[in-house]
């Protein structure tokens, strides 16, 4: 099972389990009992199709994070769009991004008034900084975008772009810098001057080294992003 888990999040639904994307399905996990629950989607069959718990359809959903006390966040990275699970029923429900609708040219669609219609293509990662703010990081046409949502607005604003292709993004606690990692290490992004600068770098060899940042090696990269604490 573990060469297929793509990410990891505390359940705030149920105490103490831990929510997890596995193949293409949302499961929750209870560590005391090894005892795993699905919630939506299935290990195997992939697509697109908007249910209630088996009978809903991911493909390759990445990233899952609590969006609000009744609702999960899910990437769903190969329908490019993101979507909500409801905790109540295990219904989902599609929040932004055209599902389905993949590595689109125009850029029009990305100042739509409505979240649904806008053109992400393949989302790479997508993390909460806030309430009503969503920082994602998709790859569209051949570029690799971070781009912030704000739910309030349903506006979509470009934060930067990047050459290196994002596994992961995380922000720190006060929203202020977001964390991505790729093949060549770890960098930061400052939301406010949407500057980029590298945090400790990678030459792609694989290894383990523990030391300074500037020094640090991962093998084969860092794949996960998380703030502890």
């Amino acid at each position: 099972m573990g060469t297929d888990i793509r990410h990891l999040d505390t359940d705030l639904w149920i105490p103490g389990n831990i929510l997890f994307t596995f193949g293409n399905s949302i499961q929750t996990l209870n560590p005391e009992t090894h005892h795993a629950d699905l919630i939506a989607g299935g290990d195997t069959g992939r697509g697109y199709v908007e249910g209630c718990g088996i009978d809903s359809r991911f493909n390759k959903p990445r990233t899952i994070f609590n969006f609000n006390g009744t609702h999960l966040a899910v990437a769903d990275t190969e329908n490019c769009c993101i979507r909500l699970v409801s905790r109540v029923d295990n219904c989902t429900s599609a929040l932004a991004g055209r599902c389905q609708v993949c590595d689109t040219l125009s850029e029009s669609t990305d100042r739509s008034s409505m979240l649904s219609d806008v053109d992400f293509g393949r989302i790479l990662d997508v993390t909460k900084i806030s309430k009503y703010r969503i920082v994602l990081a998709h790859r569209k046409s051949s570029r690799n975008e971070l781009k912030m949502i704000d739910l309030l607005t349903n506006k979509v604003d470009l934060i930067t772009y990047t050459d290196r292709e994002p596994t992961s993004i995380c922000a720190d606690p006060n929203g202020d810098n977001l964390y991505l990692s790729s093949e060549y290490g770890i960098e930061v992004v400052n939301l406010k001057t949407r500057n980029i600068h590298h945090l400790t770098m990678s030459n792609g060899n694989t290894g383990h080294i523990d030391g300074s940042l500037q020094i640090a090696r991962f093998s084969p990269r860092p794949y996960d992003l998380m703030f502890l604490g």
